[in-house]
């Protein structure tokens, strides 16, 4: 399935701030059977990330960022309230976080560090060790009071402060808004910007139903 507007702002809001991205991770322990997990986005920053062309240093979203260490997120993206599929990571008995920490890839093959790795992440959707960590972070329309009770340090992230973001990145600094090498959804963008588009109207533009299934 293609991406929606929704996750196409995530993903361009996280290139922004310097994560790579997998977009569409489909997660299946076991290939044989049933169900399947998908995260939205798989993403990764690393600590010495920059961007900084000619001296000038393109703004990074403090709220977002981690210094000084690899972060590897598993994004939730819904274009209504902030929220975690717990059908997809929330049972115990299917090891779709395992799935996800060893197709990362930068966990020994140790079984009391994924032991601790995915009880940390199970319990607080949140795990941090020597310079690594992972950590749910949810992108909606509205923070979600019974999430954040329920796991205090997940970060919830507003479509609002991402769009933001963006309209700040591509108005600010930026002396070339079409690129032919982005996709359809953020030169979309760049043209409304250019129309004089406000962020919320850019905002507006992507919760639009999209009946074409198309960017």
């Amino acid at each position: 399935m293609s991406a929606n507007r929704v996750e196409k702002l995530v993903y361009w809001y996280l290139r922004f701030n310097g994560y790579l991205t997998v977009e569409n991770f489909t997660v299946h322990p076991d290939h044989k059977k049933d169900p399947e997990a998908e995260a939205d986005i798989l993403a990764v920053r690393f600590p010495f990330s920059k961007e900084e062309p000619e001296g000038y240093k393109f703004e990074r979203d403090t709220e977002l960022n981690l210094p000084g260490i690899i972060d590897f997120i598993i994004c939730e993206a819904k274009s209504g309230t902030c929220a975690i599929n717990e059908n997809s990571w929330g049972n115990s008995e299917l090891d779709h976080i395992r799935y996800a920490l060893e197709w990362m890839g930068f966990i020994p093959d140790n079984p009391h560090i994924y032991k601790e790795a995915i009880e940390n992440l199970k319990r607080q959707r949140v795990w941090s060790s020597n310079g690594y960590s992972v950590r749910f972070v949810c992108f909606g329309k509205t923070i979600n009071d019974q999430l954040r009770e329920a796991y205090p340090a997940v970060l919830q992230t507003t479509l609002t402060r991402m769009m933001n973001f963006v309209y700040r990145r591509l108005t600010t600094y930026c002396n070339a808004l079409h690129r032919e090498n982005w996709d359809a959804y953020i030169r979309t963008i760049a043209h409304l910007i250019e129309l004089d588009n406000k962020p919320e109207q850019l905002l507006e533009w992507t919760l639009e139903q999209d009946k074409t299934g198309e960017i």
